[in-house]
């Protein structure tokens, strides 16, 4: 096409974007990840094990496979990497930390932060591996095991893709500045313990749902995309919650169906929805994933946690963290 952009994958071969993600074929990679949210859902509920969901691997999805641009500055090995050693580390928080939930969750953050700056990478969403075990209590090492292999099978993905030309390659390098860093993530700490404290009076743990988590930080990034459109942002990740909710609650709760039909269903809408947006906000797909999870009372409220939670956190990434904010893009 005249003029459609163009970039070089690994190879130094160039690649045209607008064929390769308005290309026939690019259904096939959709479907995929479609398949693999099904499968991990599925395998979950015909062994009885709820720690083998892991609702961020739709987030790496929609980020290392769908994405016209991947979001973060990571390579395959290292989303593997990070997401098998912090949902390890989360469980870890869970059995050997005697503290309150809250304090857990500030520890799982701190020490994400830490992580990110070792890994050389902006991978946000181990993030959310390490903090959900924490928000649901998960003392099984079935977690880790099952979120490291889905992290696996999607950074094997992203290699495939960058290999055959069929993704934009990323620098997957990030020099940080340790004297910017420390000012940004104390900022971020401070944000995330007072939303903690609030979510505690008003006893609504989803306010801090750790996709909710990671989203804010991608926010709070210099340059960061989400945060110049942050209604819809708001509304892709409400429509999220709300399908999930509702077609677990119908499939399930009402019509006594499996869980795996419902998550198919709410992957498969979510996914077409995204796709016809074009809104990219890989913290959405894992709320969209997370009512298969959670008990039938809280489902109810779920999005409106969620909603009132990310929009408490998008006020706080544009008013304390603006354009001149020192941070990773």
């Amino acid at each position: 096409m005249e003029n459609s952009q163009k970039t070089l994958n690994n190879s130094g071969k160039r690649i045209d974007q607008m064929a390769l993600y308005g290309g026939k074929k690019r259904w096939l990679i959709w479907a995929a990840a479609w398949l693999l949210v099904c499968l991990m859902v599925g395998c979950a509920e015909l062994l009885q094990e709820a720690e083998i969901i892991f609702p961020e691997i739709a987030a790496l999805a929609i980020g290392a496979w769908l994405a016209p641009r991947q979001p973060w500055r990571v390579s395959p090995l290292k989303i593997f990497l990070a997401i098998a050693i912090f949902s390890l580390l989360g469980v870890a928080i869970v059995r050997w930390v005697p503290l309150g939930v809250i304090w857990q969750i500030l520890l799982a953050y701190c020490c994400c932060a830490v992580g990110l700056m070792l890994l050389h990478a902006t991978i946000y969403p181990l993030i959310s591996a390490a903090i959900l075990p924490v928000l649901l209590g998960t003392t099984s090492f079935i977690y880790p095991l099952a979120a490291s292999l889905a992290a696996g099978i999607v950074a094997v993905g992203r290699a495939l893709l960058l290999k055959k030309g069929m993704a934009c390659p990323v620098e997957e390098y990030w020099q940080f500045d340790i004297r910017s860093q420390l000012p940004l993530w104390l900022k971020r700490i401070v944000c995330i313990s007072a939303l903690c404290c609030i979510a505690l009076v008003l006893n609504a743990p989803f306010l801090i749902a750790p996709p909710l988590i990671v989203g804010f930080t991608e926010m709070s990034c210099q340059g960061s995309v989400s945060r110049r459109c942050p209604g819809k942002v708001l509304l892709i990740t409400f429509f999220g919650a709300l399908c999930g909710c509702a077609l677990r609650l119908t499939c399930c709760s009402i019509f006594g169906l499996p869980v795996t039909l419902a998550a198919a269903l709410t992957a498969g809408i979510f996914f077409i929805v995204v796709a016809r947006t074009k809104v990219y906000f890989p913290p959405a797909g894992a709320i969209a994933i997370l009512p298969m999870l959670i008990g039938d009372r809280l489902l109810l409220t779920f999005p409106f946690q969620v909603l009132l939670g990310l929009g408490l956190l998008v006020l706080a990434a544009k008013k304390l963290f603006g354009p001149g904010t020192a941070g990773e893009k």
